[in-house]
């Protein structure tokens, strides 16, 4: 049981560290400028993100499902996942987004 834990907790910590790596932020990074072509510019919605480690957790098909909150704000959401390809490199397969980040960002 002790083992299981300990297994647990280093998977946990390994499936943090990787989503909130540099190479993790190139994968998932174009999906900001794909819904928001001004992201992090003072005419674009998007000015900032934060990784909610609470919601990071392996995919049972494969690789890391999370999500991403923008601005600070618990409703607009971007949920992600990333995988790694057959050359070993972080890719993001796919994104979803809130309600109310996508109505927001039609504004």
């Amino acid at each position: 049981m002790i083992n299981s834990r300990s297994e647990k907790e280093n998977e946990n910590s390994q499936m943090i560290k990787l989503v909130e790596s540099k190479e993790a932020e190139k994968a998932f990074y174009h999906w900001f400028t794909y819904v928001d072509p001004q992201a992090f510019k003072k005419e674009g919605f998007i000015q900032s993100y934060e990784i909610d480690r609470n919601s990071i957790s392996k995919n049972p098909m494969s690789g890391i499902d999370f999500d991403i909150i923008i601005n600070g704000d618990s409703d607009f959401i971007i949920s992600c996942n990333i995988n790694k390809n057959s050359d070993g490199e972080i890719e993001s397969t796919s994104a979803t987004y809130s309600d109310k980040l996508s109505q927001a960002l039609e504004r």
